[in-house]
């Protein structure tokens, strides 16, 4: 009877490491992923500043090629 408790006991315990376990792995998973999430978003935040740049340097481009050309007219 009180090697039967003591059974029940230790897969009780068992079980309990396991959840945790699973428990800690699901957490890992999780952060994983919302690391993964920041990353990409850095990505895309680095790509939208990068096109944003070209931009503004394509703008300067036309500005000073609109430039020479009214310089000619003079």
């Amino acid at each position: 009877m009180e090697e039967e408790k003591e059974n029940a006991r230790e897969l009780e315990q068992e079980k309990m490491r396991e959840l945790e376990q699973e428990k800690a792995r699901e957490l890992e998973q999780v952060k994983a992923r919302e690391m993964e999430q920041e990353k990409a978003k850095e990505m895309e935040q680095k790509k939208v500043k990068e096109i944003e740049q070209e931009k503004a340097r394509h703008e300067k481009i036309q500005l000073f090629s609109d430039f020479d050309v009214c310089k000619g007219f003079d």
